[in-house]
């Protein structure tokens, strides 16, 4: 009879040691809680902590494009065009280079809080509360995407003045693995996905990347960007375009001279976000009889408006309705020198 009640305790707690194991073998996400916010935040954490490689398609107007990807977690990657003419964006911390055909390139500085590496949003460092602000965010159901498990989280506006994105999470590596943005209205208006990713450690993704590339970064980050400031005018000093009623929750975060294709006319560009979303605004001298953007103009999901302000060239554009860039350009001041 003891015998029998000892197994009968047994089979009681079986179940208790059952549930237990199962939890210790739950990935970090399902431990994490199953809040949309609590996934996107491991996101976050992985697209600053991994080191991985893969390969990805962006749709864009129907059109694919494909592209191989390498991000280290010391901050630097690289991101290199399959189809089409060679293309490749460098990044290192503070810096991204853009090459074409591997001699022609630009070096573009980037916000101090940085970014991913990946070639689609919703790839921020904007914390959650903050982005709450402007968007909610919403969990979905499981898919599968570059062969792993991975969960729906949307961010959709509580405005108009900006589009929303999905974006399906890997159960195994917190790693966005499909991206979308998505219209006004629910339609998808561009994509992108991983069809391979591999993590790596951060001696492999360096090696990937290579050192001339590293170097040509790191060449640029050094290169001192008051140069160019120094034989600019007009607008282009730093303070003198300033914006005024800006769409709720957009903010300036870069202003900068940079020469013109012309090698002339010097230009601001000025780059406001919402920590999703950027736009960029450039004012420079307009000179009759140049190629001039007037009014608005659509390339898909990036809308553009221009006009001219007290002869200066005034172009705004970005990923985002165009209500929003025509308000932006509206509330564009320039100080005369």
């Amino acid at each position: 009879m003891k015998g029998r009640a000892r197994i009968r305790r047994i089979e009681a707690v079986r179940p208790g040691i059952l549930l237990l194991l199962a939890a210790l073998c739950l990935p970090l996400t399902a431990l994490a809680g199953e809040s949309p916010e609590a996934w996107f935040t491991l996101m976050q954490q992985a697209l600053k902590s991994r080191s991985y490689q893969g390969n990805i398609v962006y749709m864009r107007n129907g059109e694919p494009a494909a592209y191989r990807l390498v991000a280290c977690a010391d901050g630097y990657a690289r991101l290199s065009s399959l189809t089409g003419p060679p293309r490749e964006v460098i990044r290192g911390p503070r810096v991204a280079v853009r090459t074409r055909g591997g001699s022609e390139y630009m070096v573009v500085h980037e916000p101090r809080q940085g970014g991913a590496p990946l070639p689609f949003p919703p790839a921020t460092q904007t914390s959650v509360s903050k982005l709450a602000q402007w968007y909610r965010f919403e969990l979905g159901g499981w898919s599968r995407v570059a062969g792993e498990d991975a969960r729906l989280v949307e961010l959709v506006p509580r405005d108009h003045w900006r589009y929303g994105y999905r974006v399906w999470i890997s159960r195994t590596s917190d790693l966005p693995l499909r991206s979308q943005l998505v219209g006004s209205h629910g339609g998808v208006l561009e994509q992108a996905f991983f069809t391979r990713v591999k993590i790596l450690d951060e001696a492999a993704a360096r090696n990937l990347i290579g050192n001339k590339a590293m170097t040509l970064v790191a060449h640029a980050a050094s290169a001192p960007m008051a140069a160019s400031a120094k034989s600019c005018s007009g607008p282009a000093t730093p303070g003198a375009v300033s914006l005024v009623k800006l769409p709720p929750g957009f903010r300036l975060i870069r202003q900068q001279c940079q020469a013109a294709p012309d090698g002339k006319s010097p230009v601001t560009h000025v780059v406001l976000s919402d920590g999703l979303n950027n736009v960029s605004v450039f004012v420079a001298p307009h000179h009759t009889g140049g190629a001039t953007l007037t009014g608005q103009t659509t390339m898909g999901p990036v809308h553009a408006m221009g006009r001219i302000a007290g002869g200066y060239a005034v172009t705004v554009m970005g990923t985002v309705p165009m209500s929003t860039v025509s308000s932006i350009a509206a509330g564009v001041r320039i100080k005369r020198p």
